[in-house]
């Protein structure tokens, strides 16, 4: 086992929005100002610089984890049944009762790196020192909810009740290529800058063929870890008794 005396300083500042339901409308509004400061960002940071020759340093650096800006939103859009329905109807009747659509959102700046030379592999400005790019993603949700009733009785109110919700849910709506993780060499998620190193190219061009070298490390390090997940729909239901 092994100890370290590293510290972290998380400050930050929160204010919220609290729309509550106006006609058809929800709205909830949340953004966070953070400064996460510390001297290592885990317990193997200061063993990194000390097995790489460093002094035992105790500046503080940004964390890993240090997000400066965050927003999240979430707007709903209902239409209710009965008297409180206010929706188109069809031939008399409520076709969007107890219908409504989801919209979430989040957009957040991007997490610290630490950039590095990419013929000496050493670094470049200071710990931490760069940044990924911001994300930005919103979800969103139809459903709509069914009164279902069962069970033995002579009218609608002694039988048993259950609902039944219906949903499309589609998340990454604009399918945008939000940023994880990147390369500490370029700074970009899809290059390493191994093939444009000029150190490289007598090696890349001595391959039985250059091109196809180039085109597999191209497509190998494009990893798809390095960024969210694309567009995705779910249709589903939701039984409830």
């Amino acid at each position: 086992t092994y100890t370290n005396i590293d510290f972290g300083t998380v400050k930050g500042l929160t204010v919220g929005y609290d729309l509550r339901r106006t006609g058809n409308v929800t709205l909830r509004l949340n953004y966070t100002l953070q400064f996460a400061n510390g001297t290592g960002s885990n317990a193997e940071t200061s063993k990194a610089l000390i097995l790489s020759g460093q002094p035992n340093l105790r500046t503080t650096i940004p964390l890993e984890f240090d997000q400066r800006h965050a927003l999240v939103g979430n707007l709903d859009y209902r239409f209710a049944s009965g008297r409180a329905y206010n929706g188109p109807k069809v031939a008399g009747k409520d076709i969007l009762q107890n219908t409504g659509a989801n919209f979430t959102f989040n957009y957040g700046t991007g997490s610290p790196y630490s950039k590095k030379d990419i013929n000496t592999t050493y670094l470049v400005g200071s710990i931490n020192g760069s940044r990924k790019p911001s994300r930005f993603k919103i979800n969103l949700r139809f459903d709509r909810d069914i009164e279902l009733s069962y069970g033995k009785g002579a009218t609608a109110e002694d039988r048993k009740k259950a609902a039944l919700n219906v949903y499309l849910e589609i998340t990454n709506l604009l399918n945008s290529k939000a940023i994880i993780n990147v390369y500490q060499t370029t700074g970009n998620p899809d290059d390493d800058g191994f093939l444009t190193a000029a150190k490289n190219q007598s090696g890349i061009n001595s391959q039985n063929s250059p091109e196809a070298y180039r085109n597999y490390y191209t497509m190998y390090i494009n990893n798809p870890d390095n960024y969210s997940y694309a567009r995705t729909i779910r249709l589903g239901l939701q039984l409830s008794f």
